[in-house]
């Protein structure tokens, strides 16, 4: 009885560090101070130098309204560049539709299944598009015909679903897109590092830091 305890929550763990590692990356950096941080500031060049890194990804994220037909929620939208599916494996837990963030001037939107649901999103409507709405961070006049918010839209695409938190809060579109929505140009929020399978973790963290810093 034992011996069949310890496997079967040995079997949890590794069922939930399978879950987990297809939207948390190996190793992230993120700005000491503010959420963002110029592109430029970190070369990629010399961090794929690094022994062990495999991949890097440039994601920006931030809370966001959503508004799809009648349906409205609060969720939080990523903005990721073409190297995230290969950091987090993202396209492997699409359960309806695919895993497109772009293609030409359109961008798309691949919704965990969460805010699928309470969006009720139907991504097979080609004629309906799902609004995304962010305040603008500065004070706007009572009398201003300025609007206190930015909005933009996205085409629905594809879901996503491997873990519960993650379902009922974000939707995944392409970098430039968040970009522009946070009028942020250049920025990012992060960087997504994946590591080899047999990569040292300790010893690259702290070859990174002589590379860029705290």
């Amino acid at each position: 009885a034992f011996i069949l305890v310890l496997s079967v929550f040995n079997g949890f763990e590794e069922l939930l560090l399978s879950l987990f590692s297809n939207f948390n990356p190996e190793i992230k950096i993120t700005p000491q101070k503010g959420k963002t941080f110029a592109e430029d500031t970190i070369s990629l060049e010399e961090l794929m130098e690094i022994e062990g890194i495999t991949h890097i990804s440039k994601t920006i994220e931030e809370t966001a309204f959503f508004e799809y037909k009648d349906n409205r929620a609060f969720g939080t939208i990523k903005g990721v560049d073409d190297n995230f599916k290969y950091v987090n494996s993202i396209d492997s837990t699409i359960r309806d539709g695919g895993y497109v963030l772009s293609l030409g001037a359109e961008s798309y939107a691949v919704l965990g299944l969460g805010m699928r649901s309470k969006l009720r999103v139907d991504i097979e409507d080609d004629f309906t598009v799902l609004n995304v709405y962010m305040p603008i961070q500065k004070r706007v006049s009572p009398l201003s015909t300025e609007l206190p918010f930015r909005k933009q839209f996205l085409n629905p695409i594809g879901v996503f679903s491997f873990q519960q938190d993650f379902d009922n809060k974000y939707i995944i579109t392409n970098l430039a897109f968040c970009q522009k929505l946070l009028n942020k140009p250049n920025q990012i929020g992060a960087l997504e590092l994946k590591l080899a399978p047999d990569a040292d973790v300790n010893a690259i963290k702290k070859t990174i830091k002589k590379l860029i810093g705290d």
